[in-house]
């Protein structure tokens, strides 16, 4: 299941008993793990995790997927998040990580404290303060440091914000978040950007209206299928 982000990777990890939280599309959850840190987990994520903290070693966890931490401060034992091909280490700050499997980019954005992302290929490490980000392309390499805005972690918060958005990446963020499937009749349709709206704890149905007015087109959503004309 873990393949590929080092599981085995060191014999602590080996005498460790560890736990699954998986959480599927439409859903999210939160969790409170031993040494208090708490994490939301957004749609289509999983974490691996100890189902305690040894007291004399690094607390590590595995994510694949999107999660908020807010992880408890703790300068003898260092929290490690590893994300497939990145790994984030703290002492005690709030950030959020988004390294789902299917997408090119694995981005960590820090709200509070200070964060170092290591790059698991060149060893490259970058210390990211608040409101300061870092992108490493699975394609392209290398980590990317940039500002960004509060709005890319507002999924905590139940709301969905685009900002100049094509359809094919609203699409799959609904995707996920309602656990429906998309049908497009029209491929063009996809490419069309410019779509800017903010929803919070929004129906389906009131999404789609919204969008499908701004982009001309018509749908129908039948059990968990959804079919745009």
């Amino acid at each position: 299941m873990y393949s590929g982000i080092g599981c085995n990777q060191d014999k602590e990890i080996n005498k460790t008993e560890w736990l699954t939280k998986e959480v599927p599309y439409g859903k999210k959850t939160t969790l409170k793990l031993s040494d208090g840190t708490q994490i939301k987990l957004n749609s289509g994520s999983m974490l691996y995790f100890p189902k305690v903290f040894k007291k004399d070693s690094s607390r590590i966890v595995f994510l694949e997927g999107e999660a908020f931490f807010d992880v408890v401060k703790d300068t003898t034992r260092p929290f490690i998040i590893h994300s497939s091909s990145i790994t984030t280490t703290v002492m005690g700050t709030s950030f959020n990580i988004k390294a789902y499997q299917n997408e090119e980019d694995i981005v960590v954005s820090v709200v509070t404290g200070l964060v170092e992302v290591i790059d698991n290929v060149d060893k490259q490490s970058v210390y990211l303060n608040p409101k300061e980000q870092v992108v490493y392309n699975n394609a392209k390499k290398g980590l990317k440091k940039r500002s960004f805005e509060s709005s890319e972690v507002s999924w905590k918060e139940g709301k969905l914000i685009f900002e100049g958005a094509d359809l094919k990446e609203i699409i799959k963020q609904l995707e996920r978040w309602y656990g429906v499937k998309f049908i497009v009749q029209n491929p063009r349709l996809l490419s069309k950007r410019g779509y800017t709206e903010t929803f919070e704890n929004a129906s389906l149905k009131m999404i789609m209206e919204t969008i499908s007015f701004a982009g001309g087109f018509q749908f129908s959503i039948t059990n968990n299928k959804v079919t745009i004309k």
